[in-house]
């Protein structure tokens, strides 16, 4: 077993000389280095415990402050050493910090009734993290808007393609040349194909929306939902997953419409002849 190095000062030149210590020199650990090792051995945990999660970059900071409290008791109380204090002060106070911000953004977000009941139908389904979905209904990129009853959102052939709106409350209705289309339920885009088929949003619309009752309406303006997207690919998915989604079903819903109605002709002129 190798001998200890040890130093101290030459009680007669002042200077450092150093000795070997004998391993019959060595003594059992005192409680001051019980505490100095428990310390380290939670700053070992800390760092190799995994962090690719929220909840588990707050568990490594909470271990973090642990180990630096420790030693930060350990050489006020025991080593005497205002360096070390310090150093390990410093260090608490900064993972004390990053705990709390991390706590903050791990909080409950509260949604208005309307937003949680989209969440729940149209995001949550597809594992959309709830903070994704705050960053995209907030008022930064969208706005809610009022449609009372026979307001019209749209005018055929006369209103521009330039933003997109979700309904959240309410039914609006999509008039052809004054011919029934299809109705727009809660959680459904307005105007999905429309914002969809135009990329500049120039365009008109082909078909008028109008609220058959209050209706309140979740907006992006297309310049604020291109930049948005263009930022966010993650959200890119998402939307262009949901749109086509929207898409899809209002087509099915019209051609099921048109189906319905031709066989109702078909019927009735072999009822009548």
């Amino acid at each position: 077993m190798r001998p200890m190095l040890n130093s101290s000062k030459h009680p007669e030149q002042g200077g450092l000389y150093f000795h070997l210590c004998e391993p019959s020199e060595w003594s059992l650990p005192s409680e001051s280095d019980v505490v100095f090792q428990m310390a380290n051995l939670v700053l070992v945990i800390a760092l190799v415990a995994p962090n690719n999660k929220p909840l588990a970059i707050l568990f490594m900071h909470a271990l973090l402050v642990l180990a630096y409290l420790m030693i930060t008791a350990w050489s006020w109380t025991l080593l005497l050493s205002p360096d070390v204090f310090s150093w390990n002060f410093s260090l608490m106070m900064l993972n004390l910090i990053q705990m709390v911000y991390n706590i903050y953004r791990l909080r409950p977000i509260q949604l208005s009734s309307e937003l949680e009941n989209v969440y729940k139908k149209l995001f949550k389904p597809i594992k959309v993290p709830r903070s994704v979905f705050v960053k995209l209904v907030s008022s930064e990129h969208a706005t809610i808007d009022m449609l009372y009853e026979g307001d019209s959102y749209a005018t055929q052939n006369l209103t521009r393609t330039n933003r997109l709106s979700l309904l959240l409350s309410g039914r609006v209705t999509a008039v052809s040349d004054s011919q029934f289309v299809h109705h727009i339920e809660p959680g459904q885009f307005l105007d999905a194909p429309e914002f969809e088929s135009n990329t500049s949003g120039d365009d008109k619309f082909q078909v008028s929306l109008i609220a058959t009752e209050a209706s309140r309406i979740l907006t992006w303006q297309r310049s604020a939902y291109k930049y948005m997207m263009a930022k966010d690919n993650y959200l890119q998915l998402v939307m262009s997953t949901l749109i086509g989604r929207d898409i899809t079903n209002k087509l099915y819903a019209i051609s099921s419409s048109v189906r319905f109605v031709n066989q109702s002709k078909s019927l009735i002129w072999h009822l009548a002849h």
